[in-house]
């Protein structure tokens, strides 16, 4: 609110005619004083209304204000501070303006703090992209996948509060780090590579990371990382969009074993069926305990050996419960349960 700002009449009303300017008086805290025209013309405010208010009962309360911007100007007024570019809602229903104000405090010849005076600016234009700015950072903030934003040179500049919960580490270690922060080493070179070449390129990376949290417990990402461009075409930052999927990772590794496995106690009792097969060899008791460690191993309750003939399988050797009621050499009919 830089502006002439006087106790004499004279400069008064120059300050009433100042292009939008405005005064708080002493006698009731930070309450407006006076109002230049050009200032509730572009506030859209009668000024024998808003004459003795507190700025805030003049806020259009329907409008969420920035709590943390708020709570700063509030700190200023209260210690007398200068203060710049403080913005605020004025007004109520469709009629609320966007306001920005700048001023310092003005004191009398005995040095006792007597008001603010400044000067102040209709920027009701650029609310909606204020509001989708604020609206995208909520969305980032709020993420369930972590979100992590460098410059061109791969430095953090931004990390969202879910890559603290992931990963252990907060926004002040993690700001001005590279994201080999998190690296666990395991994940092959060939991966870093192929993903630098992809980004730097101006084209998105898509893939897994083996990484390390600040305990140096390992976890797995399904990453995607992408740059950000400027008004020239140039890369100005690159995102990364991260989720952690150790749990379902965990559960791939232990089904991809339980599969390799599988195979192999297949093709070990195919060579021992193909022994068994063979004339004046028997080796029944080999297939029979190699049932048996297969279904341990892979926590079956039932193994069977079997031949299918057209409509038909024949029980060649099993492993069961006894109340399945199997025998070697019993025939069904296909799609007739076992058990």
């Amino acid at each position: 609110m830089g502006g002439p700002c006087s106790r004499t009449r004279p400069a008064l009303k120059l300050f009433r005619k100042h292009p939008s300017a405005c005064i708080w008086k002493r006698i009731r805290p930070h309450a407006i004083r006076g109002l230049s025209p050009s200032f509730a013309k572009a506030a859209q405010i009668d000024p024998s209304i808003a004459i003795g208010k507190l700025r805030w009962e003049l806020s259009a309360r329907e409008i969420e204000e920035d709590l943390a911007s708020w709570q700063t100007h509030r700190d200023d007024l209260v210690a007398h501070r200068k203060f710049r570019d403080y913005r605020y809602w004025i007004g109520k229903g469709k009629t609320a303006q966007w306001i920005s104000i700048s001023g310092g405090p003005r004191y009398d010849d005995g040095g006792n703090f007597i008001g603010y005076c400044g000067s102040g600016t209709n920027i009701t234009g650029q609310a909606d992209v204020v509001i989708q700015i604020r609206l995208f950072s909520r969305i980032v903030d709020q993420s369930p996948v972590s979100v992590v934003v460098t410059d061109p040179n791969g430095t953090i500049k931004y990390v969202n509060p879910r890559f603290t919960e992931v990963t252990g580490y907060t926004q002040v270690e993690a700001i001005g780090m590279n994201p080999r922060l998190v690296a666990s080493g395991e994940t092959p070179i060939t991966v870093y590579e192929e993903l630098w070449a992809a980004i730097r390129d101006k084209r998105h990376w898509q893939g897994e990371l083996r990484n390390k949290r600040k305990s140096g417990e390992r976890y797995w990402e399904q990453a995607i990382i992408f740059p950000i461009l400027d008004d020239h075409g140039e890369i100005a930052h690159f995102v990364g969009i991260k989720e952690d999927i150790t749990v379902r990772k965990d559960v791939e590794i232990v089904l991809a074993e339980r599969t390799r496995m599988v195979q192999r106690h297949y093709e070990s009792l195919r060579a021992l069926s193909d022994i068994a097969a063979l004339p004046r060899v028997d080796a029944s008791e080999q297939l029979t305990e190699a049932l048996a460690l297969g279904a341990r191993h892979l926590g079956l309750p039932i193994g069977i050996i079997s031949r299918i003939d057209e409509n038909t399988y024949t029980v060649l050797h099993h492993k069961a419960p006894p109340e399945a009621s199997l025998h070697d050499g019993q025939v069904f009919e296909l799609g007739t349960g076992i058990l």
